[in-house]
């Protein structure tokens, strides 16, 4: 976890931002529920803290807790096992028996809520430390550089390889889901091959050329999204990269979710090119760069692998859609009139609460195996 510590002229703290990398996936999909998750549930308790227990959203400090790479990292600490025989799932898919419904990952608690309330006091205890901690200044001036890239044709060199991107598309351990969120049907991941069924259904939905099916290879695309552009662009070509420099602090905030060992490649990266153009700039400089990883920042392009976890197919990364959403539609009516009841304004009680209540036990019914 790295925290930044925001404090006034006199010293006062005002707000704190940190980035520490776990899914928010604390809450299974059986809630229904809006919900703020472990992270949000971290903030609510370090704002609580500084604000003396104020209203919720009321009082001077705000705290935050931001995303760094977490594409591989989970909250749900106790493992994935099968929710059928209880064993620990097939490692390489992912899977019970041919099956990734069947293979659910739980968290620490005895339930969803106690999950989350134990894996946000974690994040809030380590940033309450490290917020108490915080003594190193820093200084120097504030910049920023922000840009679209089209990400469909892009010449690399990588080690001893050499090639070039091509437009998206999603594979089939994409349709496999996770173990915090498992997919539908028999697919599951881990998948370097399409099954012929599947293909056949794809192939009604949108053929890919064989220039994408080679390019993504040994990714068996299941959608091939960047040749789909009715109603409009199914993935984007163009896609935001952004760096916020405050003195030697680099904040690099990419649009994704980059693995464990993506992000760490990507800030090792960073450093080495900024000092490169320190030292350029000037040949006596002594600064080291400090670089954070700030995930899932302007738009969202699903996951980044490293070459090696690719071949694994362990995760399909990919991108979505750019803004069309004056063009999309939806089969859900809107709401053709809401407002307060006659005489009545917003946020006057209805129904005033009874004078006394009493305590009550309730008992649900596991009918879902999540």
């Amino acid at each position: 976890m790295i925290l930044l510590k925001f404090v006034t002229m006199n010293n006062t703290p005002i707000g704190m931002i940190n980035w520490f990398a776990v899914h928010p996936v604390s809450m299974n999909s059986t809630n229904t529920l809006v919900s703020s998750d472990n992270k949000g549930l971290a903030s609510i308790l370090f704002e609580q803290k500084m604000n003396h227990n104020q209203m919720l959203g009321k009082g001077p400090f705000v705290a935050a807790f931001a995303q760094a790479n977490e594409g591989d990292v989970s909250p749900n600490t106790a493992g994935p096992r099968c929710i059928d025989t209880g064993l620990p799932c097939d490692f390489v898919h992912s899977s019970c028996g041919g099956r990734a419904q069947n293979c659910i990952a739980y968290g620490p608690g005895s339930d969803m809520f106690e999950s989350t309330k134990l894996i946000a006091y974690k994040q809030f205890e380590k940033a309450w430390l490290l917020f108490n901690n915080a003594t190193t200044e820093i200084n120097g001036p504030i910049n920023f550089i922000h840009q679209f890239i089209d990400m469909t044709n892009i010449s690399l060199n990588y080690k001893n390889y050499s090639g070039h991107t091509c437009e998206p598309a999603m594979g089939f351990s994409f349709a496999a889901g996770t173990t915090d969120g498992p997919g539908d049907f028999d697919f599951i991941q881990g998948i370097t091959h399409g099954s012929l069924f599947w293909r056949i259904v794809r192939n009604f939905i949108k053929t890919p050329s064989e220039k994408l099916i080679k390019c993504q290879a040994p990714k068996p695309v299941l959608l091939a999204t960047g040749e789909m552009n009715t109603p409009y662009p199914w993935q984007p070509s163009i896609v935001e990269t952004q760096i916020v420099s405050i003195g030697s602090l680099l904040i690099v905030a990419l649009p994704g979710e980059f693995t464990t060992m993506s992000g760490r490649r990507i800030r090792e990266a960073v450093i080495e090119a900024a000092n490169n153009a320190s030292k350029q700039n000037d040949p006596s400089s002594t600064t080291q760069y400090e670089v954070i990883l700030s995930g899932l920042s302007n738009v969202y392009s699903s996951y980044i692998a490293t070459p090696e976890e690719y071949q694994r197919q362990k995760v399909s990364p990919g991108t979505v859609a750019p803004y069309f959403f004056n063009e999309e539609f939806s089969f859900v009516p809107k709401i053709l009139f809401d407002t307060a009841p006659l005489g009545k304004p917003f946020g006057a009680v209805i129904k005033q609460p009874n004078s006394t209540y009493y305590n009550v036990s309730l008992f649900f019914p596991v009918n879902d195996k999540m």
